[in-house]
């Protein structure tokens, strides 16, 4: 995949969130890396919450598969933080470069604060948006629950 136009990411702001999540997920897919994605919605510290070579045979495959992933590492790095605005940025400091999984867990946290409803949000994944019956979308925020 080139650096192209179609390659960016929408910018984020505080009203957004959703569509650049899945524009991410749609960019990790395209970039064969949908395994960051996955990782960052793991808890820091999870098992498979930070991506790394799988133990491939032998040592040739072992180093061609981590050069694999941090090649990936590097141009999602890159993609998302040119579509962060500058006060994420500077809040993302302290984060290691190329620790993308860290990077989305963090950004992850600034839309969504560990209250009943945004955890709410968070596992009503991957989409903020579902079909009804007469094929309208609309938000998962209108839609009635039954209880029972």
């Amino acid at each position: 995949m080139g650096d192209n136009k179609s390659d960016k990411l929408i910018t984020l702001t505080n009203d957004n969130y959703e569509e650049w999540d899945l524009e991410l997920q749609d960019l990790c897919y395209d970039l064969e890396c949908e395994y960051f994605h996955t990782a960052a919605q793991l808890a820091e510290g999870a098992e498979g919450a930070i991506v790394a070579p799988n133990g491939a045979a032998n040592a040739e495959d072992q180093a061609l598969e981590a050069a694999a992933i941090q090649k990936a590492r590097r141009k999602v790095w890159k993609k998302i933080r040119a579509s962060m605005p500058q006060t994420l940025k500077l809040k993302s400091a302290r984060i290691a470069v190329g620790d993308v999984e860290a990077l989305l867990r963090m950004i992850r946290l600034e839309h969504y604060k560990p209250t009943p409803g945004t955890t709410s949000k968070l596992n009503d994944k991957p989409s903020a948006w579902t079909t009804t019956t007469t094929s309208a979308c609309t938000p998962r925020s209108s839609r009635s629950w039954s209880t029972g």
